[in-house]
Order: structure tokens, then sequence, then C-alpha cells
């Protein structure tokens, strides 16, 4: 199905940057302060692509890039399987695209300049305990992401200062899964939610026997595959 002139028309009052043929239509989205361009093109198929001069960023742009197509490309199948309208379609991809590009630089300017609810660089001084004769427990968290330094730098003190063990997986999404007395656990989980996030969830505790142990250390993974928890 393609677009005729009052089509084109109409898709050009509503996005004026937009490149528009009969058959085709891209848009680019552009955030001058984080240098982050994302560009979108609808035909037979639908592509995005980003842009950014940020190393710190690209990794994370990618993986936003693969998700965005993802689900736009799903929208698409959608509307056109319900036989809506070539005009609808456009709209509606470049307004779900519109939505989660503005998402993305919210939360790329509060990692980048660090808008987070007092995220301190240390952790809180803390009377440990030995684990003999401690109850022990193994707390799974989940975040949206978890790419903010101050936070990176935090979680590390914190399962020093702690004396805890476990995984940081660090990216979108993120993860926590660790393992230590309940009293020094419930201290971590408490310091974790005072913090800024999108979304962050402990989704559940492992009772240990005594004496039982999954961690040697703390290990922080910087690279991921999707998952879930």
């Amino acid at each position: 199905m393609a677009l005729d002139a009052s089509d084109v028309s109409a898709l050009l009052s509503v996005w004026p940057e937009a490149v528009v043929s009969d058959v085709s239509a891209s848009i680019s989205f552009f955030h001058p302060p984080s240098g982050v361009s994302v560009s979108v093109a609808v035909a037979t198929d639908v592509s995005c692509k980003i842009d950014t001069k940020s190393k710190e960023l690209r990794k994370l742009l990618l993986s936003f890039q693969g998700k965005l197509c993802e689900e736009l490309r799903a929208l698409k199948a959608d509307m056109q399987e319900a036989k809506e309208e070539q005009l609808t379609v456009y709209m509606d991809l470049f307004a779900n695209a519109s939505e989660k590009f503005q998402t993305l630089i919210e939360e790329v300017t509060e990692e980048d300049e660090g808008d987070e609810t007092a995220a301190p660089t240390t952790a809180p001084a803390v009377i440990t305990h030995g684990l003999e004769g401690s109850a022990c427990v193994i707390s799974v968290m989940y975040s949206h992401h978890i790419i903010a330094k101050s936070k990176l730098v935090l979680i590390k003190s914190l399962f020093k200062t702690l004396e805890l063990r476990g995984i940081m997986l660090k990216g979108w999404p993120g993860a926590i899964v660790v393992e230590g007395t309940v009293a020094m656990v419930d201290t971590f989980v408490g310091e974790m939610k005072t913090l800024k996030w999108k979304r962050f969830v402990e989704r559940g505790r492992i009772e240990l026997k005594e004496g039982e142990r999954h961690f040697e250390g703390f290990f922080c993974v910087e690279e991921t595959k999707a998952f879930s928890l």
C-alpha cells in the first residue's frame, strides 16, 4: 500500500523533519547536548541507526538500537495484520520511536550528569560480623540498567565494606546477586533502595545452610546478553 499526495502532506504536517516518498519514510531524532542521534526508516522493513562519538555510550546505544528495531517491526506487523492504513502505520511507528528516544535521552542525561538521589561514592561505615554462626542468604536484585559510575563505585565499595560476595551484571538490563549474612544483605539492599532507579526490585532470597557458600568474592560482568530474572 503506497502513500498518496494527501498522505505525504499529512505525515509531513506532523513530522516536518521526515523524508517521505510514496513507499517509504525516514526520520532522525537528535539530542545535541549528548551528541546522540537515532534514525528510523520504514519501507518494506524497519531499520534503525544510531550515531554517537561517545565510546562509553556506544554499547548502550547499540543495545537500544536492537531493541527499538525489534519493537517497531513487531508493531508494524501487528498494524498491517489489522489492516491499518499506511499513513497510520507511519504515524504510529514514528510516535513510538520518538517516545523511546526521549526515554533514552532522559536516562543518558541522568547517567552522564549524575542526576541521582544522593548516590554516595563511598559506602557507609558499618561494623561487620563474622560469618560463623550467622544465618546467610543470597539476594537477587534486578534493575532496568546499571551504568552510572557513581552507582558502580558504591556497589563495589559496599561489597567490600559489608564483606559480601556475589556478582553484578552491568548494562541494560542490570542485576546484582549478593551473598552474605542476613544483616549485611539487608544493609546492602537498603542502600540500593535509597538510590534513584528507573526500575529496581529485589526479586527474592535463598536461605543458605550453615557453611554453604556459592561465591568466592565479588565479580562484575561488563557485557551481558539479554536475560530475565
